[in-house]
């Protein structure tokens, strides 16, 4: 029963995804969007939920949380049709924060964090 569970969540999820992908490639031509979906987890491949994930593009942020199993989505508008910087950072308590310096517009898929504990 557990796995058909876990599938029928994940498909929701999937769901979701496209529906924002497929709404965010239909705005018109002078907002350019720039996209990040993956997962949060720890060194040991464990999901890390309610981390905190930052997407700054030009002088905006979006953030969002990871859901039980360490998904996320975020997308922010910007204006610039070309390349332009994208700042990534997911932290949690207890971790040490992660950043990834990106260039947008564009969609990223598969762009997982992997967090390190914070040594005393």
């Amino acid at each position: 029963m557990q796995p058909l569970a876990t599938t029928i969540r994940f498909s929701r999820f999937t769901v979701v995804v496209t529906t924002v992908f497929l709404l965010l490639s239909s705005c018109d031509s002078t907002t350019n969007w720039t996209t990040a979906l993956g997962t949060v987890s720890d060194g040991a491949g464990n999901p890390i939920p309610d981390a905190v994930v930052t997407m700054k593009v030009e002088r905006g942020l979006e953030r969002t949380l990871t859901d039980k199993d360490g998904r996320y989505l975020i997308a922010r508008p910007h204006s610039l049709p070309w390349k332009t910087h994208v700042i990534l950072t997911v932290s949690k308590e207890g971790y040490l924060t992660y950043e990834n310096n990106l260039t947008g517009p564009r969609s990223y898929v598969g762009l997982d964090a992997v967090l390190k504990p914070v040594r005393d």
